[in-house]
């Protein structure tokens, strides 16, 4: 029997692969939705740092991605007024449709995934995949206090 980690993993990289082309397609990347998505959330807008906390992403992989889209004028970098060593980061108009795109392209992969399966399989594996992230992150958050 195969290990469920291994199987997942496979899974995932294969999902991500697909994932990637029709980012790239749409004239984008990853790193570019997830950044663009955050931003474009209702949160205040975040310092550099918290957004590469949120992403999970190192201070320099944020800081090469922020300055490709500050130079494609999809972000903006501003100092904090009160504190001007906190970087904040907000999308830009142009962001937000650049975005939209990204979005389009990320539901087209996502609708390409779930016809791989029947329907109701697939709503199943999404909330197995669900509740299984959860459990991981539980457990991630258990290890980290102790």
């Amino acid at each position: 029997m195969e290990r469920l980690g291994g199987q997942l993993f496979l899974a995932m990289r294969s999902a991500r692969t697909r994932f990637e082309q029709h980012l790239s397609d749409a004239g984008g990347s990853l790193a570019q939705w997830g950044i663009l998505k955050t931003l474009a959330s209702d949160r205040p807008k975040p310092s550099q740092r918290e957004l590469s906390d949120l992403l999970a992403l190192g201070g320099s992989t944020t800081t090469h991605h922020l300055d490709r889209l500050e130079q494609e004028g999809l972000v903006a970098r501003r100092r904090d007024e009160r504190d001007r060593r906190v970087v904040r980061v907000a999308i830009t108009p142009k962001g937000r449709r650049h975005l939209a795109r990204l979005e389009r392209a990320a539901d087209a992969a996502d609708e390409e995934l779930r016809g791989l399966l029947p329907a109701r399989e697939a709503e199943r594996l999404q909330a197995t995949l669900g509740r299984l992230a959860g459990r991981l992150e539980e457990l991630r958050a258990e290890d980290a206090a102790s």
